[in-house]
């Protein structure tokens, strides 16, 4: 009956002896939320520093784009200068 889980939980704390058993057997608590909070918070601070040259990419291509004249649109050579343009600025300085 000792060894069987009837879904409650233990009164007495684990002796030192079954913890170094669990060890041995690589049954340790872990915590499946720590790998999921540091990768969020990596992402976070990435954003945090990477948001604001992104802003400004971005309302540089958009400005491109809706400030061009109909007949540029419709211009090839045009279109390829403001792809450029885009790839330019999704480069990097």
């Amino acid at each position: 009956m000792a060894e069987s889980d009837s879904g409650q939980e233990r009164t007495e704390a684990p002796t030192s002896k079954r913890l170094e058993q669990a060890r041995e057997k690589g049954q340790v608590a872990r915590s499946k939320e720590l790998g999921t909070a540091a990768v969020l918070l990596a992402a976070s601070v990435g954003f945090s520093m990477t948001g604001p040259a992104i802003a400004k990419s971005l309302y540089t291509i958009m400005e491109q784009i809706f400030s061009m004249e109909r007949d540029q649109i419709f211009d090839t050579n045009s279109m390829f200068r403001v792809w450029g343009l885009v790839g330019n600025e999704l480069a990097g300085p």
